[in-house]
């Protein structure tokens, strides 16, 4: 059971890292039974305010470590830990918006309908759709491909998008 000195620990562990605390499964249940359970005992009024603040700041506090997660799931590929069921769902949301966002911008890198690539594998050289010939690579490779071949590349697993 929840308890307001509990929730106050909570607020401090959490300000006190920039990880993501691991709360207690079930917390919003856990969190609308204490407040249900103080409210019926209307002499403690106070407690009830004062645990509803410390909640919402535990929550800001989070979630600003959910958008910082996020940049840094999509940018580095870092999962997440100790995410809430309910927060699973933010984050992923976050994560997709910041993705296409930086798709568009990655967009000032690609050069005339071209996309620069590192390769993952060694691969042969070909004729790309302006009839330059490109390659061979070799692992690690840098190269500035026609999109359509980038793509093919990417999606193979042969080359990763810079």
């Amino acid at each position: 059971m929840l308890t307001y000195d509990a929730i106050r620990r909570l607020l401090e562990l959490e300000k006190s890292t920039e990880k993501l605390v691991r709360l207690p499964e079930g917390f919003f249940s856990e969190v609308r039974a204490y407040l249900q359970k103080k409210t019926e005992a209307e002499k403690e009024r106070w407690e009830i305010e004062s645990a509803k603040e410390l909640v919402k700041s535990l929550l800001m506090i989070r979630e600003g470590k959910l958008l910082r997660l996020a940049r840094d799931s999509v940018r580095l590929g870092l999962k997440p830990e100790n995410l809430l069921e309910e927060e699973k769902e933010f984050f992923d949301e976050i994560a997709r918006a910041v993705r296409k966002w930086q798709e568009k911008r990655e967009g000032i890198f690609q050069d005339g309908g071209k996309v620069m690539v590192v390769l993952q594998k060694d691969f042969p050289d070909f004729v790309g759709p302006d009839l330059k010939v490109y390659g061979p690579f070799k692992v690690g490779d840098v190269a500035n491909l026609p999109a359509e071949n980038a793509n093919i590349l990417i999606e193979k697993g042969i080359a990763k998008k810079i």
